[in-house]
């Protein structure tokens, strides 16, 4: 069915879709599809802006020679479809790295996503975020800031939070978890009875900060990363992840498969005429694909992050909310 396409169709609306046996569970129970550095498509990122606050001072230096940007875009290039496309293909956990990026690299001034280059202003990802679940009210987005950078006061957070808010309406804001809401009733028949259909996710801020009341933090969520790039080490570190928790009766956090290959400097050095495509990640995120295939829902299966995600993988993961 996914090369007629009718496949594709239902990713959109999936989470619309499951079977009320899939609803009623927590959200922590569910598997849902993921991207890792979700804005980093090649349209998003820029070689006309200097190399971004994120990045080693040297390779800021570096990048200031003519055509070094082209040659960092091609490793720093993560997803091929853009946000709305991923959205529209099932992905439902977004991961964002948000800049503040300094006057004199952006005169502009405005927030945007990095993954060494800039990348889109942050306004325009949460613009298609809002656009796609105007069309799709039943679907349930999680949006997670997780690396923020140039934000050495608390004035610059609450800037992003104010421009966000501008395109979200707070009431399509799910609440975060606390002693009188525990995290193991929120399910998806409850927060599209609602209409609540935004996660935010922050690094954890401390109680008296103005937006604990509406951020989900790292408390909520768990993600340990794999920082390898060979492909059997992930996978068994995986496995391990699913063993652990597939024996929780109540996970009391989010939790998120890190599907991803990481290569060292060294490695790019060595390569240079590649792309972080075409030296692992492709192969990674195969591997990934078929390692979900043999997933079921008892597997503690939750969010999964990969690169380069396609409607194949999350057909993968939305898959394993249907078996038993």
């Amino acid at each position: 069915s996914m090369a007629s396409g009718d496949g594709e169709g239902d990713l959109s609306e999936w989470m619309t879709n499951l079977p009320l046996e899939g609803k009623k569970k927590p959200i922590t129970k569910i598997a849902i599809p993921g991207s890792h550095d979700s804005f980093a498509f090649s349209s998003s990122l820029s070689t006309s802006l200097p190399i971004s606050n994120d990045s080693s001072p040297s390779l800021r230096r570096v990048g200031s020679i003519p055509g070094v940007r082209r040659f960092i875009k091609r490793w720093a290039i993560t997803q091929s479809l853009t946000i709305t496309e991923q959205l529209e293909k099932g992905i439902r956990y977004l991961d964002l790295r948000i800049s503040n990026p300094p006057q004199r690299d952006d005169p502009d001034g405005s927030f945007r996503c990095v993954h060494a280059l800039y990348g889109s202003p942050l306004l325009q990802i949460i613009e298609s975020v809002r656009e796609f679940l105007e069309k799709h009210p039943g679907e349930v987005v999680l949006i997670d800031m997780n690396h923020l950078y140039g934000f050495n006061e608390d004035a610059v957070f609450t800037d992003m939070m104010q421009t966000m808010l501008c395109v979200l309406s707070a009431s399509q804001l799910v609440l975060p978890p606390n002693i009188d809401r525990p995290i193991c009733e929120y399910t998806l028949e409850k927060l599209q009875a609602a209409g609540q259909n935004v996660i935010l996710l922050a690094p954890y801020l401390g109680d008296s900060h103005p937006f604990t009341d509406i951020l989900w933090s790292t408390r909520h969520i768990q993600s340990p990363w794999p920082d390898s790039d060979k492909i059997p080490y992930i996978l068994q570190f995986l496995n391990r992840l699913s063993e652990e928790w597939r024996m929780q009766k109540n996970p009391n956090t989010l939790l998120v498969y890190q599907g991803v290959a990481t290569v060292k400097g060294r490695d790019i050095a060595l390569h240079p005429l590649s792309s972080l495509e075409n030296y692992v990640s492709r192969s990674m995120t195969k591997a990934i694909c078929s390692w979900l295939s043999e997933r079921s829902s008892d597997d503690g299966i939750n969010i999964v992050i990969a690169d380069f995600v396609s409607p194949e993988f999350s057909q993968f993961i939305t898959d394993i909310n249907l078996k038993k």
